[in-house]
């Protein structure tokens, strides 16, 4: 073999080796990897679930417009993946997602759009709920401020947080603030007055149809926050 045409296969043989170890190819962007979360009503949620959220960040991301939270679906997946999501018939969908500080947080989501574009994403917020412990209405009987509550349940700690970090609107005269709290017994709603620098209970009632009723924006819809038995917080 001449000399030239033995440097040109020697050439190629390096040419073809270095190709085949090259690792950082650079595959096309294709967008946002879009995944719809898939309903599962029969698996208990510590099987289908593989991470904790924060429920502080998803307080920050998702009531900073509405107290009840504000967004879709799709949003939710996004920042705090949805690994397990019920849709009882004749219930209302909703997701749970196990929290870093401890117990669940419940999604329920509002379908209507959904269903007119049959897309699962765009399902809305319709409210939340933070359950660290199974408790009953009669566990907040004694309590007189919203200091009491979060001594009981942590939730109330959580609607203290957002009172204060918003204290001109919600000490406006034309609101009123309210935490609700997922019980037992039904939903436990606690409307609260600031008095003496202290936010005061001045009213509360028990919704033991579990009725998602609207304190700041009355809606004639029929929608209850019913979950499966099973996927009452197991802590």
């Amino acid at each position: 073999m001449k000399p030239y045409a033995f440097a040109c296969v020697i050439l190629c043989a390096v040419l073809f080796f270095a190709s085949c170890a090259k690792t950082d190819i650079q595959q096309p962007d294709n967008g946002p990897d879009i995944r719809t979360p898939a309903i599962n009503n029969a698996d208990p949620y510590d099987e289908l679930i593989t991470t904790e959220c924060s429920i502080h960040d998803f307080i920050a991301a998702f009531t900073a417009q509405s107290i009840y939270g504000q967004g879709t679906l799709a949003e939710v997946d996004s920042c705090m993946p949805i690994e397990c999501l019920r849709f009882p018939e004749g219930g209302t969908l909703y997701s749970i997602h196990k929290v870093r500080e401890g117990g669940v947080l419940y999604i329920f989501y509002d379908t209507r759009l959904f269903e007119q574009t049959n897309d699962l994403q765009d399902a809305t917020i319709l409210r939340w709920f933070y359950v660290q412990k199974n408790l009953s209405s009669d566990d907040y009987k004694d309590a007189q401020s919203i200091k009491d509550i979060a001594e009981i349940d942590a939730t109330g700690e959580i609607f203290e947080n957002i009172y204060y970090e918003d204290m001109d609107r919600w000490s406006a005269d034309d609101y009123r603030f309210a935490s609700w709290h997922y019980v037992s017994d039904g939903i436990y709603e606690i409307a609260y007055e600031y008095k003496n620098g202290e936010l005061k209970i001045f009213h509360s009632r028990l919704l033991t149809d579990f009725s998602l009723e609207n304190l700041y924006e009355p809606t004639s819809d029929e929608c209850t926050a019913k979950i499966w038995e099973f996927d009452w917080v197991n802590e």
